[in-house]
């Protein structure tokens, strides 16, 4: 009980200067968006040796740091014929720092207990999964050796051996050096793999802050960079006076704005600037602005909320197709087509509400397209990844594999622009008529194997056609993708599609159940036809009957999560949707009650009924992790509970859950851990959701397409 209450004093004991951001791929470690330990870390030490942790983890330190806001505090004692390690993960969740031999692993060192030497630093070693490099002295890589100051360690990437040029760097290792008595006291940060010989073009000019502005406590700087390759990050200042500042925080140079939180309304701060280089000299300040934070209201609020959320896709994308872009680091711009389709949703809520232009959209838009236009497919069917430079697919492993779903989610966010796009001018109508190809293309029959043709596979590959595919059905972006195929102009799938696809269980693509069972027959008869369940044997149906958590539930709940329900739910409005199966109106509010219900049971706070969202993670049922786009997306079905959520969550984590780009992908409160990136689906389903909550602007966009009306009304009573 003590210990519980430690970690969750840690977690909200905030430092008032807390301005942390994204950084590049190369940064193991920069910041700790947590006060109190690092979640990133482990340490371990036996016998006589000892390193001061918190729960594991090593320390944070809040007041001193080589790079605002924090640092790595590293306490320990080596012991002769004993051991001591630290382990500081790379925290870069979808693209890792890959070797390069022309690099320098560097990191700055403070040495604050004054009787250490050189020799009693630690060692370290660089990991790449399970292989380790040689440890290495970190003494030796010192130039001049000294107490109570910043100390550079500068390690060329050819000493570390064993280690494989061009495989990702998973982290690094601190272990004991020498062995001694007395108790060492280090703080680490700045830990990373700069060039060898990076741009030293001088910083000659002073910085400029463009624009200081807030909402609620919230403030939001925007600056405005030269064309010099020497700066690698914007340095924020912040103060109460104007003659008096504090560094609180850097960003990379590929944001053009960030947040910082304030500690007070209604009290002036002043802000400033400085570009930083590669060697972390600063140029001059620019001009001081200041800005007096006030209360907001709740539309307000939201609407600030929301556009966060759309700036996310604002920034992130590549400016040679117009695709998303998760990391703008990369050297080579790898574009997601699934992404794509949820940027361009994000995109026109965030042109009807002026976060963007119009033009912005409809540029951005047209740029897509003409990309794709020219772009490798198979039968009109996308990979998942391109090349956005070259307009070649990319691949993480050996085969290309063409994929279906993140083709659908871009087809839909295509024709939602084909419907927003409507103006009789040339641009506009120019855009709609590369849409209409596009989606004219797509032979969906050709990702069908079966006696019927209706039922469709996730994927196909020129080395293994369909041997590694899977059947698409259920409650999620599979009804989605079927309504797709079946609105086709040119190559639609046959009405039978509804039930023997996406309303069926399926065994995988290519296997055979080892028992065929027969099931009950199903008559239906509202798509003109009839069919029985009898037919395929290794169906059964998708429905079930269980109540929980004072709620009957007919979803399957052992394959649906409620954010595959929101992704279908981004484009389909429950709302008077009733099929054979289910009433999607009533089973989507019963399904977000039962999930509320039991994370009010199991929730680490568990004072707090108006924060729910859990997700549980691979690795462990027992760790959990609250994911916000799972309550603030319910306001589409749900207004008051939905406001009641991100009104609870912003006001207890926002500090720390929430920045330029939107809320986090999660907090894990129970383990003092937070996540560093974005994950784009949240981020379009925040922004989407709070829309058609709103004013239902993708649910009437997609309800307007002809092709789509058709379909609808063939199946759902009412429309």
């Amino acid at each position: 009980m003590l210990k519980d209450k430690f970690l969750k004093l840690l977690f909200f004991c905030l430092c008032p200067f807390s301005l942390l951001a994204e950084s590049y791929p190369e940064v193991i470690f920069d910041n700790s968006i947590l006060s109190g330990n690092y979640a990133k870390s482990a340490v371990r030490y036996t016998g006589k040796s000892w390193v001061e942790n918190v729960h594991g983890k090593l320390p944070v330190s809040d007041s001193l740091f080589f790079t605002p806001g924090n640092s790595l505090s590293l306490k320990y004692r080596s012991a002769a014929g004993a051991q001591w390690t630290a382990d500081i993960y790379n925290n870069k969740q979808v693209f890792t720092y890959k070797l390069a031999s022309k690099s320098v692993l560097t990191l700055r060192l403070y040495v604050h207990s004054g009787a250490s030497k050189a020799a009693q630093l630690p060692h370290i070693v660089v990991k790449q999964g399970d292989v380790s490099s040689e440890p290495l002295e970190l003494g030796n890589y010192i130039d001049r050796f000294a107490k109570h100051a910043w100390l550079t360690v500068k390690i060329p990437v050819n000493s570390l051996k064993n280690l494989q040029e061009g495989q990702p760097i998973s982290g690094v290792q601190l272990l004991q050096g020498e062995a001694a008595s007395m108790l060492h006291e280090l703080y680490i940060d700045q830990i990373e793999f700069l060039p060898a010989s990076p741009s030293n073009v001088e910083l000659s000019s002073a910085a400029v802050l463009t624009k200081v502005e807030s909402v609620a406590k919230q403030v939001t700087l925007s600056w405005q960079l030269p064309l010099t390759p020497s700066i690698r990050y914007i340095k924020i200042y912040r103060g109460e006076t104007k003659d008096k500042f504090e560094p609180i925080g850097i960003f990379p140079i590929y944001m053009q704005k960030g947040f910082d939180h304030v500690p007070q309304l209604d009290k002036t701060y002043f802000y400033k600037i400085t570009w930083v280089d590669y060697k972390y000299k600063e140029s001059l300040y620019s001009d001081v602005k200041m800005v007096t934070p006030k209360a907001a209201d709740t539309e307000q609020l939201l609407s600030f909320i929301q556009a966060a959320h759309v700036n996310y896709f604002v920034d992130h994308y590549d400016i040679n197709s117009g695709m998303f872009m998760s990391s703008k680091v990369l050297e080579q711009p790898v574009v997601s087509v699934k992404e794509t389709g949820f940027a361009l949703m994000s995109l026109l809520v965030g042109a009807e509400n002026n976060f963007i232009s119009r033009k912005q959209v409809l540029n951005r838009a047209t740029r897509v397209v003409n990309f794709l236009t020219n772009t490798p497919h198979k039968e009109g069917i996308f990979p998942a990844f391109f090349d956005g430079r070259k307009g070649v697919p990319y691949t993480f492993s050996k085969d290309i594999s063409y994929d279906v779903r993140a083709t659908a989610t871009l087809m839909e966010s295509l024709l939602l622009c084909r419907q927003y796009f409507f103006k009789e001018d040339a641009e506009e109508e120019a855009l709609r008529k590369k849409i209409t190809f596009l989606w004219h293309r797509i032979n969906w029959g050709a990702f069908t194997k079966d006696q019927h043709n209706v039922l469709l596979l996730d994927s196909w590959t020129a080395d293994t056609e369909f041997s590694n595919s899977n059947i698409l059905y259920g409650v999620n972006e599979s009804l989605n993708t079927y309504l797709l195929a079946m609105a086709s102009p040119t190559f639609p799938l046959a009405d039978s599609a509804y039930i023997k696809g996406y309303g069926m269980n399926h065994l995988h693509a290519n296997t055979q159940p080892a028992q065929r069972t027969i099931f009950e027959e199903y008559d239906y008869e509202f798509l003109d036809h009839s069919y029985s369940a009898t037919a395929e044997a290794n169906l059964k149906p998708l429905a079930v009957d269980t109540m929980l958590y004072g709620e009957e539930i007919h979803f399957p709940l052992h394959q649906e999560s409620l954010l595959d329900l929101y992704r279908l739910c981004m484009t389909f409005n429950p709302k008077g949707k009733k099929d054979h199966l289910f009433d999607y109106e009533k089973e989507t509010l019963a399904l977000q009650k039962v999930w509320q219900r039991r994370d009010n049971e199991y929730f680490p706070e568990g004072h707090y009924t108006t924060i729910w969202g859990l997700q549980a993670t691979k690795s462990t049922l027992e760790r959990t992790r609250l994911n916000p786009a799972l309550s603030i997306a319910s306001m589409a079905f749900d207004k008051k509970e939905g406001a009641l959520a991100w009104q609870a969550i912003y006001q207890h984590y926002g500090e720390k859950l929430f920045s330029e780009n939107g809320f986090r992908a999660w907090l894990d409160v129970r383990n003092h851990d937070i996540a560093g990136s974005y994950s784009p689906q949240n981020q379009a389903l925040i922004a989407v959701m709070i829309e058609n909550a709103k004013t239902g602007l993708l649910w009437n966009l997609m309800a307007e397409d002809p092709d789509m009306q058709k379909i609808w009304k063939k199946i759902y009573t009412p429309l």
